[in-house]
C-alpha cells in the first residue's frame, strides 16, 4: 500500500476529494513515522498502524459525542468510513475463537500463564486477532478443566 499512497493522494487531490486526501495524508504520515523508527514496513505492520488508526479515531469519535460536538462526529465518522476502504477484511470473531480452541486442544491451558503462547499461536494466523476473545476462550477452557478434574 505504501508504494500506492502517492498515487491515490494525486489522484484524489485532482478529483478534489478533501476528506479522502486527508486521510490518505494521515496514513501516508503514520507510515513514515514509523519507518523514522528504523523498522522496515512490511504488510502486517502496515495493518497493525491502519487499525491503530481506526481505534484512536473510534475514541475520538466518542469523546466528541459526549462533548456535543455534533460536527466533529460527522467529520470523525466520515473519516473513519474513507479508513474502512483501505483497510483489507479481517477475520470475523468467530475465525478467531474457533482457532483459539483449536490451539487449546492442541495445547490444553493449564493456568492462565498460558495464555501468551495461545496468544501467539492464534496470532500467527491472524496477526491482528483481539486478546480479548483468546483470552475469554482459555478461561472458559480451564474452568471446564476445573469442573472435570476429579476431587
Amino acid at each position: 500500500m505504501r508504494e500506492k499512497l502517492s498515487e491515490l493522494i494525486a489522484e484524489s487531490m485532482k478529483s478534489g476529494k478533501k476528506d479522502v486526501t486527508e486521510v490518505l495524508r494521515a496514513i501516508k504520515s503514520a507510515f513514515t513515522m514509523y519507518e523514522k523508527t528504523g523498522k522496515t514496513l512490511g504488510d502486517k505492520e502496515e495493518l497493525k498502524i491502519l487499525l491503530g488508526m481506526k481505534k484512536d479515531l473510534e475514541k475520538d469519535i466518542s469523546a466528541f459525542r459526549g462533548g456535543g460536538r455534533v460536527d466533529l462526529v460527522e467529520k470523525g465518522l466520515k473519516e473513519l468510513e474513507i479508513l474502512n476502504t483501505y483497510i483489507p477484511a479481517q477475520s470475523t470473531d468467530e475465525d478467531v475463537k474457533k482457532c483459539a480452541e483449536e490451539v487449546c486442544k492442541e495445547f490444553p491451558p493449564t493456568s492462565m500463564k498460558d495464555m501468551g503462547m495461545i496468544l501467539g499461536k492464534v496470532k500467527e494466523k491472524y496477526p491482528v486477532a483481539s486478546g480479548k476473545i483468546v483470552s475469554e476462550v482459555v478461561k472458559r477452557k480451564l474452568n471446564e478443566a476445573k469442573r472435570t478434574m476429579p476431587r
